[in-house]
Order: structure tokens, then C-alpha cells, then sequence
């Protein structure tokens, strides 16, 4: 991956620069955080673009060989940001409001998941953010107005995070979003998001984006995630081409999962006909616990380890 090479790059700059040079230390730290957290890669290669400017003033070890292999991981960036979008490019998706959460949310908040399951998820999450792929507007309540007490108005996402001990919590949805959420300034959205912390004791925030884009971009072993609902009328079967675009779609999701999701770490897969692509996970090196948590749902939990 062009950014865990990036991140071995700037440690040996890091190494090399001096103190006295703030500015560039002030960079590199900016962009190891930008790198390690969710958010959008172009902010990235603007951080390196800057940073390569001043590195281009002074002197260090093996300076010559260091900046040009920088300018080769961000072209790398760039290629795999436009194969990507190509990939996202050649299927439609449409808006649909699916309510399969709250069936996985009554079993697991309802203590109905079997306890093997439900105690290995719990020590697998602990500590680390889940990523809600799909999160819809369900997870979007009005956390003040939650009755923490009554198990009926706390059944979706972030809830599912905190029961699991997860770190903090991060919805991604194309449409499902408020639309204020594109509007909102900056410091708005960091208002909403304290408000929240101090009400779950949990970092919580949302993406409106496609899930395979968000995901790409998101480094090595960092994450688990939940993906509920995903079939193919959200993400269209383009019959007359056998479901190329589709398949592709898919089978890139599944390998940017893998590679993000952290170790150990789980994809919980809950409903829509994205659940049943086991071969290819398996393929990849998940191992699989499955239960049934609804009339006809069943959720897959594939574990990294």
C-alpha cells in the first residue's frame, strides 16, 4: 500500500531532519495523523506536496532518492484513487432506507446472540473503531433524546459500537444523511460531535460517501466494521452484462475489508445478498462465526486474526 510506505519514508526523514526544522517536523507529524485516521487523501498529498517544498531547502541523508520515492507513492495514490472510482463509476446505486439494523440490535441488545459469539466479537472490537458501512438514517437519532434506560430507543449503530466496547464509532452513507451535514461548518460538526462524545463517552461521527471509496482510503489493520443490508438493489446487478460491474464492485470491497480491517478484527455482515460472497473471504483469510439474529436474517461475523 502507497501509504504505509509513505509512513516508512517519513520516519526515515523524520530520523534525519533536525530539530531546528519545525516546520517540516510539524508536516510530517500532520501527515502520519492524516494517514492513521479516516478522511479524505487529497488533504494527504497536499500535506506531502507542501512537505517535499520544504524539504527541498535543506540538507539530510539520501535526501535525492527519498523525495523522488515520496513523488512515486503519491502517483501511486492518484492511479489507485482513479481505479477505484472508475470501479464505483461503472455501477449504480440507489437510495434505499433498509431497516435490517434493528433486527441485528434486538438480538445483541436483547443478550440473544450466543455467547461464544457475543464474547469474542466483544474482545475483538474492544478498543477499536467500528466503521458502519451503509449506516442509514437510523443512526443519526437525537442522541439527547435517547432514554438510555429503555432498550427501544437505542437500537442502531453507535449503540451496537458501544455495547462491543469499540473505541468510537463512524457511519458512511451515500444519501441516507442529513443534508445539513454537507452545509455544516467545521467547527458545527466538531460542536455536534462533543455533544455526542458527551453523551456516550464514545467519538462518533458521519461520511457521506460511497463505502468501497472510504474504505480505499483507509490504512492497513485499523478498523472493524458493520455492514448491514448492502444486496443488489442498493447496489444495482447489471443483468445484461452478467453482473460484471457489480462483481468487481464487490470483489474490490471484500479486498479493501481485509486489508483495512484491524488484527484481530471482525466484518459483521448482516443481511442483503453481500452475505453470501463467503468463498471470496474466506479466500482472502477471514474465518467465519455465524447467527441467526431475526426471522430470515442471518448475520455472518468473518474474524481476521
Amino acid at each position: 500500500m502507497p501509504e504505509e510506505y509513505i509512513l516508512k519514508i517519513l520516519r526515515i526523514i523524520n530520523d534525519e531532519v533536525s530539530e531546528k526544522h519545525k516546520k517540516v517536523k510539524t508536516l510530517i507529524t500532520q501527515v502520519v495523523e492524516r494517514i492513521n485516521t479516516p478522511g479524505d487523501i487529497r488533504e494527504v498529498k497536499t500535506l506531502l506536496f507542501q512537505l517535499i517544498d520544504e524539504l527541498k531547502e535543506i540538507d539530510f541523508k539520501d535526501k535525492e532518492n527519498l523525495l523522488k520515492e515520496l513523488g512515486n507513492q503519491i502517483r501511486f495514490l492518484e492511479e489507485k484513487q482513479r481505479e477505484i472510482d472508475k470501479i464505483i463509476g461503472d455501477v449504480s446505486s440507489i437510495a434505499l432506507r433498509t431497516p435490517y439494523i434493528e433486527s441485528l440490535s434486538d438480538t445483541v441488545l436483547d443478550e440473544r446472540l450466543p455467547t461464544e459469539i457475543d464474547k469474542k466479537i466483544k474482545q475483538v472490537i474492544a478498543g477499536h473503531i467500528l466503521i458502519d458501512l451503509g449506516c442509514g438514517d437510523l443512526a443519526m437519532l437525537n442522541f439527547n433524546e435517547v432514554d438510555w434506560n429503555n432498550i427501544d430507543s437505542r437500537r442502531f449503530g453507535p449503540m451496537l459500537a458501544k455495547y462491543w466496547g469499540a473505541a468510537g464509532y463512524i457511519g458512511v452513507d451515500p444519501y441516507n444523511l442529513p443534508e445539513d451535514l454537507d452545509t455544516a461548518s467545521k467547527e458545527e460538526i466538531e460542536d455536534y460531535e462533543k455533544n455526542l462524545f458527551d453523551v456516550t463517552g464514545m467519538k462518533i461521527s458521519y461520511k457521506r460517501e460511497d463505502m468501497l471509496k472510504f474504505v480505499s482510503r483507509q490504512p492497513d489493520n485499523s478498523y472493524c466494521y458493520l455492514v448491514s443490508g448492502i444486496d443488489d438493489e442498493i447496489i444495482e446487478y447489471d443483468w445484461e452484462k452478467g453482473g460484471e460491474s457489480y462483481k468487481k464492485y464487490q470483489n474490490r470491497l471484500m479486498q479493501e475489508l481485509y486489508r483495512t480491517t484491524s488484527t484481530p478484527g471482525v466484518v459483521i455482515v448482516h443481511g442483503g445478498t453481500i452475505s453470501i460472497i463467503g468463498g471470496l473471504m474466506e479466500e482472502l483469510g477471514f474465518k467465519h462465526m455465524r447467527a441467526r439474529t431475526g426471522m430470515t436474517m442471518t448475520t455472518t461475523f468473518w474474524i481476521k486474526e
